[in-house]
């Protein structure tokens, strides 16, 4: 019995010697996917990125760096809901880390789930006080909210350069800040930072640069800016309008036309975009036009300034003071520009002067 009993686990032994020596083959190590995987997102080229991460989850699924690689891959191609749920898996696998938080957070601001995007942003600021990318998510979060709170963003902005000022977005992300405020030579200067730190620039960089410039009157390659933001994303709704206005405020109204209607054809679903071609009609005096297109962008942005105002200008000219010093009022309200306002101002002095 006993020399059975040993055959029977020297055969066993024999067994796993065999198939240790090649009777099977181990499971290959994820990391070169993820290596790769990282590579091809750093070079923008997302989709090779989601390929390289999803076959790294296909060998282990219980790797949480390849979730928050893919989800981030995700993120930039704007698949928000494909993201999320790669960033909640991560979050399970790994509930104390703040990169995986950080990503769900940004999803959340993303699909305007702002309580959960705050949550999850401020427990990573906690989880690593020097995450900087957690930061700079609050700092977009506070900008992008209903009611901005200007100072927390700036905060949240300045303390992620503060830790780490060699990451190219975040002057990016502080510069659409200073756009907001209208402190264009503010913002042109951190995009210019931003570009200095930054190996491949995204067709909306470009696109941001140039309107930074037009908006601060520095025309003077502004055009290059755009066109390369083109030339990248020729489908971008977004770029059109851009350029359309860099035309209208050279001067150019047609080719400023041809180019907003671009734009809406891309997308129309974007207020700006139908505010803009409403004042080019307001210039070339086709009020009518100018009216139904100023109503589309009031209607989807409620504190769109300028729609207001030119709405404003429309009614004047159609003989509906009321509803002309109501719109000037509310320009006057939500700009953050002083000349808007001032507009605006001596707008309602006037009508109320003429009555």
């Amino acid at each position: 019995m006993i020399y059975a009993r040993a055959q029977m686990i020297l055969a066993v032994i024999t067994i796993l010697a065999a198939l240790f020596m090649g009777g099977c083959h181990p499971v290959p190590s994820v990391s070169p996917y993820i290596s790769s995987g990282q590579v091809n997102y750093d070079n923008r080229a997302y989709e090779q990125a989601i390929t390289d991460y999803s076959k790294a989850i296909e060998l282990d699924p219980k790797v949480s760096e390849a979730y928050i690689g893919r989800g981030n891959a995700y993120y930039q191609k704007s698949k928000y809901d494909e993201a999320l749920a790669d960033f909640k898996k991560a979050v399970d696998l790994k509930p104390g880390s703040a990169e995986a938080l950080t990503g769900r957070g940004k999803c959340y601001t993303m699909k305007k789930q702002y309580d959960l995007a705050l949550a999850d942003l401020t427990e990573a600021t906690k989880i690593n006080p020097n995450f900087s990318e957690a930061y700079a998510r609050l700092g977009t979060y506070y900008r992008q909210q209903k009611d901005p709170d200007l100072a927390k963003s700036l905060a949240n902005y300045n303390k992620a350069i503060e830790l780490d000022g060699k990451d190219g977005r975040y002057y990016a992300w502080r510069a659409n800040y200073f756009c907001m405020l209208k402190d264009y030579e503010s913002g042109l200067s951190d995009y210019n930072k931003a570009f200095e730190l930054t190996p491949v620039i995204s067709a909306s960089w470009y696109n941001n640069r140039g309107w930074i410039r037009i908006m601060a009157g520095k025309y003077d390659g502004a055009l290059s800016d755009i066109n390369k933001a083109l030339e990248l994303d020729p489908n971008g709704a977004y770029v059109w309008d851009t350029r359309g206005w860099y035309y209208y405020l050279t001067g150019n109204t047609a080719q400023a036309l041809a180019d907003i209607n671009k734009a809406l054809d891309l997308d129309a679903t974007d207020g700006t975009i139908f505010g803009h071609r409403g004042i080019c009609y307001y210039t070339t005096k086709e009020y009518d036009r100018a009216m139904a297109d100023l109503n589309k962008a009031i209607e989807m942005d409620g504190k769109n300034a300028e729609a207001f105002l030119y709405r404003g200008l429309c009614y004047k000219i159609f003989g509906q003071p009321d509803k002309a010093i109501a719109d000037f009022q509310s320009a006057a309200n939500f700009s953050y520009d002083d000349a808007i306002k001032k507009q605006a101002m001596d707008e309602i002095t006037n009508l109320r002067y003429a009555e």
